[in-house]
């Protein structure tokens, strides 16, 4: 794992008396059909949770959501939605891991609707931004944006995805540290909302599933079948 081969996000880390420090973090997101209504579920889990982050993880479901036009009567009733940090470094707070999560949500809810078209983010990317629930993505100012810059800089990743507003003040803050290293490359990428993220195929990569994989699932469900008649 670790931010080479997943997708990430800087998180600023801000404790009581210690100096701040940034670090990636990614996350995996599982959604599956519930029983009982809608439920939404963070690892790892505190008693405290963080009521920003909560609704942060709502709005981002609705936001997905809203971009399933075509099949949503498709979908299950009700859906248990859970994210998994995986630095699980402390208690998370915030939602500028909004964007990512609106993706990789989608991502999920058209397994359920198309099990044979795979989305993947593609390599070497960073997104921050919180999203609201008609999937705008929000600024997350100034100051924030550089430290972040500054974290994305010193890591693997080669774009680094930012709301609109924030491109400016990102752009100028990499023109200072080429001065430096002249060498490292990172492409800022401003956007207004997850649908401009969605239709750019060098940051979302649709494929279908090898026919291989599917057939052999195919044969699974078939050998499951007849096992059920043999009594009959």
């Amino acid at each position: 794992g670790g931010a080479s081969s997943a997708t990430v996000f800087p998180v600023i880390e801000s404790v009581e008396g210690a100096s701040n420090f940034t670090y990636l973090d990614s996350i995996e997101v599982k959604v599956t059909p519930s029983k009982s209504g809608n439920r939404f579920i963070v690892h790892p889990t505190f008693k405290d949770e963080d009521p920003a982050l909560m609704e942060q993880v709502k709005s981002s479901m609705d936001a997905a959501l809203s971009m399933i036009t075509n099949e949503r009567e498709k979908l299950p009733e009700a859906l248990e939605v859970q994210v998994f940090f995986n630095s699980k470094l402390g208690v998370y707070s915030g939602n500028s891991f909004g964007a990512l999560l609106a993706i990789m949500l989608f991502f999920e809810i058209n397994k359920l609707l198309k099990p044979n078209i795979l989305y993947h983010i593609a390599p070497s990317m960073a997104f921050t931004g919180a999203v609201n629930v008609k999937g705008e993505i929000k600024p997350v100012g100034k100051e924030n944006i550089i430290r972040k810059v500054r974290s994305v800089f010193f890591s693997s990743v080669f774009r680094f995805v930012v709301s609109k507003a924030d491109e400016p003040a990102a752009l100028k803050f990499i023109t200072k540290l080429r001065k430096k290293w002249p060498l490292r490359k990172l492409e800022i990428i401003g956007v207004n909302n997850i649908s401009e993220i969605f239709n750019r195929r060098d940051i979302v990569n649709i494929s279908r599933r090898p026919i291989r994989d599917r057939i052999k699932e195919g044969v699974k469900k078939y050998r499951y079948v007849s096992l059920m008649l043999i009594p009959v």
